[in-house]
């Protein structure tokens, strides 16, 4: 009896100390006070879009108003340097951010751009092994 509750011990506590490292080993996780998210939000501001560009994907989806398609990142970049370039940025504010899961945030925003208001709405993802978050989706509606 001794032998199986010694055993029993050793088990919870081998468990315990794996949970406790696998809950302080969050290296992949995504917040939404993530600094990058911050720096993106700070680009969209500044209007460089080759510093948005940086975090997109491979391969994203994006939709700016009524047009939706599958980019690559230079054209994705291109495209949406050229939407900028047509309805500059004047202020960006409403920030909205939000977990998904672990490693996936979402982020709202609103910017003005002489009398219009647009919505931007965009996903950053971060694989485990990635060393930049990336962004999936990113969207501009009225």
């Amino acid at each position: 009896m001794k032998n199986i509750l010694r055993f029993t011990f050793l088990i919870l506590f081998l468990l315990n100390i794996n949970h406790t490292f696998a809950n302080s080993n969050n290296f992949n996780t995504l917040t939404v006070d993530d600094p990058i998210v911050n720096k993106i939000i700070s680009c969209i501001k500044a209007q460089n879009i080759r510093c948005v560009g940086q975090y997109f994907a491979n391969n994203i989806e994006m939709t700016l108003l009524n047009n939706k398609g599958n980019y690559s990142r230079s054209q994705a970049t291109a495209i949406l340097d050229d939407f900028v370039s047509k309805f500059p940025i004047k202020s960006v504010f409403d920030i909205n951010t939000g977990n998904l899961s672990s490693n996936k945030v979402y982020v709202m925003c609103k910017y003005t751009s002489d009398s219009d208001v647009y919505k931007i709405y965009f996903i950053l993802y971060k694989e485990q092994n990635d060393s930049l978050p990336q962004i999936l989706i990113f969207n501009i509606t009225k």
